[in-house]
């Protein structure tokens, strides 16, 4: 049984995904920072409404952020991956 597996792949593949969470992370602690400046400091948005608008999606948040460490945590679990199999091939190679 033949088992083929591009593990530089997986590692370009695991590569972008940790950057693009780097990337996401920063556009959201943006967005979030931006949102809950609007009635006090920008005051694009004064009032009741837009205190508890703020409220609501500052509860929101940590779901935004468990997504960009999953999405991290899989890239890494692909870099990983990508040297266990190597290095099982290698020993394989060896033990012939």
């Amino acid at each position: 049984m033949e088992i083929k597996v591009d593990t530089q792949r997986m590692r370009e593949c695991g590569t972008n995904m940790i950057k693009l969470a780097g990337t996401y992370r920063d556009v959201m602690n943006e967005l979030f920072e931006r949102i809950e400046k609007m009635p006090t400091v920008t005051k694009e948005w004064m009032g009741i409404g837009a205190r508890e608008f703020v409220k609501n999606v500052n509860d929101g948040k940590p779901q935004y952020q468990e997504l960009g460490e999953a999405i991290e945590k899989y890239g890494k679990h692909l870099l990983e991956t990508a040297d266990s199999m190597d290095a099982a091939v290698t020993r394989r190679r060896r033990d012939r």
